[in-house]
């Protein structure tokens, strides 16, 4: 009984369909009209709305060996077209209604055709004539929707190439087509009648179905399928997994099979849990599909034959329905639980499978999105060979083979068909090369096969994503993120730095304005600022604040609090008193170095120590005190999600050794002024000041107040600067304002690192246009729980025009581990995102005092040795090309309308926009649920313009409410954007707005009609009032009588309101007016030519 569910299953679907009337002929009208069946219904709108695509060609070729009999061929063709009425069938508009038309009699011509005589030169011909017929539309309009042509390829070799389209047939059709074909041959060759009329046909179908799907039937259908599939079904977001510009050709298909043992252990897997083999590859193909996405809510696709009614077992004609399973990977499932569900699931689908797809998403009210299939993006699909095996014809005296079924384009981002035969399970992919390229598909394939062998391997362990990948691939990513490093000198900051002022005592360690201090002399500042600390009980573990303004005193108190073996907590006299104060009392420091006129503008607790810079030690040697490597070296306090911050200690080991892999990536020597750019309080501090004195280096400290990008062009050729350390958003706007003047000369400028927030690629083509190009530019990343950068990226490869919408990271620097995992801390596979986790031994100790959060975000490598950490970032990234992408915030990821939306992928199609300088988009709730505001500068841009490029390049889901433009965009004291600094926007109003004009009152007046709604206003959208796809297809066929106009089905879709609708109607009446006046003036010349 386990081998043959699938037959009995369709069995007792059949016995439980006798309560429902039996399909009868129906009464023919005089021209032989019927309506379409639900599914051709769908396909005709799809065909209507894209009429030259060829998605639904069906298109299959076959290889005749022997004697081939064209004249007995031809009338067999002729003989099938009579026989199955669909094949004579066309369809046109009545009313803004399709019809299908039978007619009586066509002409079926089987073309005759001659491949090249070589073998080699047949087989590239053949090829490119199959791919020919596929990319051939066919008109719904004319009958026969059924091409035929045979290709005489010389020796008693020939091919037959059969184009159907999909609305009069079905993969289910094949054998029927093919047997009765057959049976057709062999009558024409032995002068015998040929087939006999069937007792239905096709349109009889159709019109039972109709007549059958309403009330309490359908009613019950209903209820089913909404009930299970619920509301806002989440869109399945797969990655790209393809690696540059797609191919010309829009789709493409990658064959595999599976693993003989793995094939007999899930079939012995079905028959013990008795299920049928769908039900574990499906299992399968959604925790490939979750692993992918990071999704554990979606929904796939299912065609389901539609032939359970035993009437139309001999009919050719598009039965097949879609059905839908909604994918719920609840934690902690485990493959055997799954497979019992979605067995649960299946049995109840069989039980359930009357009801079209096209009725599912009237009633759910699924909005229409032309840009992608609504409820399910991935399909799935399982047949047994022996129905592919019976779909060759038997032609007497000859031996024929399957050649090719031709590749038409994709009809959903991937489907995965699997085939069970006597020589095993095989299995293709069929994508969408936008999406996918042959490398990222084949990858894709392993990915299916490993999570089935996980499967079987432990059907009772709770499910995660450590399936999807093999142990070869999985050890493959890791060392692909992984820079070990080293060997690494652990001398503290301060020691390497003492070593320079001995080394070279007379160089220049500091320039601040037109103030200038030498190693020795800094050295000795630091000193005998370092012995008052000391003598206040400075040491290890010891954490002192530092409150002095941008100054040499505060790189000299920084290195002072280093040299005494403390930790120094930097605290930017520019903050707020009461965030400084919290600061202050969340460290728990013991000591605070400031200056006099900083400390009245501090709040301090009334026993904290203070020491004045202006008051040091007389002492002036090294104190010579060597912390241990894991102590603490400095906390700086980053934003927390709670509004309070939190403090990060980073050790001096950590230190020293990012101090090191910065030398190295900078590129530094003793020759090389460095720009100290950033703020006390922010961890870019730490990666210009310390590697630049370790090293022998200058070191020229930025003025208190942020530089203009003249001024900084002028302190490039005053301190003659030669690397520059910036924030990306100050960086992005160097480069606006540098491109207006064209290129000029940077003096002695060679490097500039760009890092914070995510690299807009609009600002390197600014780059280019400044005459930059030849200075060396790094994307850097890298949070402060991980001592500054973690990944760099030259961007050289992308400076010439190429760069991507959204700007790699790049690899690991020295000492990093980066790992991109899912929820459960397993390895994603490439292209899929994931959140960023850095392991390696340059890690924060954690937070102070939050014991807690640091275990939360501190937690074991599972991919690691024994003891190892990673910190969880809260990044999203993916793997593409071999480097990491930036995709944005996990924290910034939002729904929209069931879609899952990333605000930085519409901040990057923003950048792209010429003009554009800056771009951040917030998600902001409403009453009618999150909405998206983007905010752009400067302020002189064109809203409209962007609206239109981003209706142009994003679906609509993803199109911000409102669009501010500013002259800048506020950015914080740390140079990055302040998003509580940005304006509230002015949203258009949501009320309702009455029609103007005759054109919009008529236009609202045939809206309501159609829609059945009371009032319809100039702001609302034809879909959001309850509009499908046969309802557009109705009002332009009303719009079009009534005003005398040839509006394309198109503008409904493009269109978001109706006064945009109706200004595209008063468009098209203005250039009908002119045209008529041009006809009226040729007419008129003619007449006095004719004169």
């Amino acid at each position: 009984m386990t081998t043959n569910q699938d037959q009995l299953l369709a069995l007792l679907l059949d016995d439980e369909t006798d309560g429902v009337d039996a399909i009868l002929p129906r009464a023919v009208d005089g021209d032989g009209a019927a309506p379409l069946s639900f599914q051709q219904q769908r396909l005709w709108f799809l065909q209507r709305y894209e009429s030259r695509s060829t998605a639904y060609n069906l298109c299959r070729a076959f290889r005749l060996e022997g004697p081939c009999d064209g004249a007995a061929l031809q009338a067999a063709l002729r003989a099938l077209v009579q026989r199955h009425a669909v094949l004579r069938t066309r369809f046109e508009e009545r009313d803004g209604l399709p019809l299908q038309i039978v007619e009586e009699h066509v002409s079926l011509a089987l073309v005759r055709e001659t491949a090249p005589a070589t073998d080699a030169a047949a087989v590239e011909w053949l090829a490119a004539r199959l791919r020919r017929e596929a990319d051939t539309p066919f008109d719904l309009g004319a009958a026969p929707l059924l091409r035929a042509t045979l290709i005489d390829c010389g020796r008693e070799h020939a091919v037959l190439m059969l184009s159907m389209h999909h609305i009069v047939s079905d993969a289910w059709s094949n054998p029927v087509l093919i047997r009765d074909l057959a049976q057709a041959y062999r009558a024409a060759q032995a002068g015998m009648p040929g087939l006999p009329a069937l007792p239905l046909q096709y349109a009889d179908y159709a019109a039972w179905q109709r007549a059958m799907l309403q009330g309490a039937h359908l009613d019950e259908e209903l209820a089913y399928w909404t009930a299970y599939l619920g509301q806002d079904v989440p869109a399945l977001n797969l990655p790209v997994l393809a690696d540059g510009p797609a191919p010309v050709q829009a789709s493409g298909s990658h064959a595999f099979a599976l693993p003989p043992a793995l094939a007999g252990a899930a079939l012995a897997f079905c028959r013990a849990e008795q299920c049928t083999p769908f039900v574990i590859l499906m299992a399968a193909w959604q925790l490939v599909l979750a692993g992918l996405s990071g999704q554990r809510d979606f929904a796939v696709g299912v065609p389901n034959a539609g032939r359970n009614r035993h009437e139309v077992h001999e009919l050719i004609g598009f039965f097949v329905n879609t059905q839908v399973y909604r994918a719920r990977l609840a934690p902690g499932l485990t493959p055997r639980t799954l497979c019992r569900r979605v067995r649960g699931e299946a049995l109840a689908a069989l039980n359930h499978a009357e009801l079209p797809f096209e009725l599912l998403l009237d009633a759910m009210r699924i909005e229409r999105d032309l840009s992608r299939n609504p409820l399910f993006q991935v399909l799935f699909n399982l047949r047994h060979e022996g129905a592919a095996a019976s779909a060759v014809p038997v032609l007497d005296g000859l031996c024929v083979s399957l050649l090719s079924e031709a590749q038409v384009e994709a009809k959903f981002d991937l489907s995965l068909d699997v085939a069970i035969g006597a020589d095993g399970v095989t299995a293709s992919l069929e994508y969408r090369t936008a999406l996918f390229d042959g490398a990222g598909i084949a990858a894709l394939a392993s990915y299916f096969v490993n999570v089935l062998a996980a499967m079987l391997e432990r059907p009772d362990a709770v499910l995660d994503g450590r399936g999807l990948l093999s142990a070869a691939q999985g050890t493959a990513l890791l060392r692909q993120g992984r820079n070990e490093g080293g060997p690494w000198n652990d001398l503290p900051v301060h020691a390497q730095f003492e070593l320079q002022a001995v080394l070279h005592p007379d160089a220049l360690a500091l320039l601040h304005e037109d103030e200038a201090l030498s190693y020795r002399a800094l050295n000795l500042r630091a000193n005998r600022l370092a012995h008052a600390l000391l003598a206040q009980g400075a040491g290890p573990e010891v954490r002192i604040g530092i409150a002095v303004e941008r100054s040499v005193d505060m790189l000299a108190g920084l290195l002072a609090i280093l040299k005494t073996g403390a930790a120094y907590v930097p605290l930017d006299p520019g903050y707020p008193a009461e965030r400084l104060a919290y600061m202050i009392a969340d460290s728990g420091m013991a000591l605070l170095l400031t200056q006099a006129s900083v400390l009245p503008r501090l709040i301090l607790p009334a026993n904290l120590p203070v020491q004045l810079v202006e008051r040091p030690s007389a002492l002036e040697h090294d104190p010579g005190h060597a912390p241990l490597p894991q102590q603490l070296a400095y906390v700086i306090y980053t934003s927390g999600s709670t509004g309070k911050p939190k403090g990060v200690g980073i050790a001096h080991q950590a230190l020293s050794r990012h101090a090191q892999v910065s030398v190295g990536f900078f590129g530094l020597t003793a020759q090389d002024r460095v720009l100290q750019f950033s703020t006390l309080n922010f961890d870019g501090f730490v990666e210009q000041a310390w590697p630049t004195l370790c090293i022998g280096a200058a070191l020229v400290l930025r003025g208190p107040e942020l530089w203009d990008s003249e001024t900084f062009y002028q302190a490039l050729h005053r301190y003659r600067i030669s690397v520059a350390d910036l924030t990306t958003a100050y960086w992005s706007l160097l480069a606006q304002d540098f491109a207006l003047q064209g290129p000029r000369d940077y003096g002695a400028l060679r490097q500039v690192h760009a890092g914070g927030e995510a690299m807009p690629p609009e600002a390197l083509q600014a780059w280019r246009q400044a005459g930059m190009r030849h200075i060396r530019l790094l994307n850097t990343y890298g949070p402060t729980e991980a001592t500054v950068t973690a990944a760099t990226l030259d961007c050289a490869p992308y400076l010439d025009g190429a760069a991507p919408a959204q700007m790699p990271i790049g690899l690991p620097l020295a000492g990093r581990a980066l790992q991109v995992l899912d929820a459960d801390m397993s390895l994603v596979p490439p292209g899929a995102a994931g959140e960023l986790c850095i392991g390696g031994a340059l890690l924060a100790r954690g937070y102070l005092g939050r014991a807690a959060l640091t275990a939360e975000r501190f937690v074991p490598d599972p991919h690691g040795a024994p003891g190892a950490r990673l910190y969880r970032t809260g990044d999203l990234v993916r793997w593409r090309g071999g480097q990491l992408d930036y995709l944005g915030r996990i924290d910034h990821q939002i729904k929209i309308r069931g879609f899952r939306v990333e605000l930085g992928e519409i901040e990057a199609q923003l950048l792209a926009q010429p003009g554009v300088r800056e771009a951040v988009v917030v998600a902001q709730e409403g009453a009618a649920g999150a909405r998206l505001v983007a905010y752009v500068s400067p302020q002189q841009i064109s809203v409209e313009a962007l609206r239109a490029a981003l209706a142009a390049a994003l679906p609509d889901y993803m199109l911000p409410a409102a669009i501010v433009a500013l002259a800048r965009l506020p950015l914080s004291p740390a140079g990055k954007v302040e998003r509580s600094a940005l304006p509230a926007p002015q949203l258009e109003s949501e009320a309702y707005a009455a029609p103007q004009g005759e054109l919009e009152q008529a236009l609202a007046a045939i809206w309501s009609a159609l829609l059945g709604v009371p009032r319809v206003g100039r702001d609302d959208n034809f879909f959001a009032l309850g509009g499908h796809s046969l309802l557009a297809v109705q009002l332009v066929s009303r719009l079009n009588l009534a005003l005398a106009v040839s509006l394309p089905l198109r503008a409904v879709f493009e269109t978001k309101s109706l006064s945009l609708l109706a200004a595209e109607v008063a468009t098209l009446q203005q250039q009908a007016s002119q045209q008529s006046k041009m006809d009226d003036l040729a007419s008129f010349l003619d007449i006095l030519e004719s004169t």
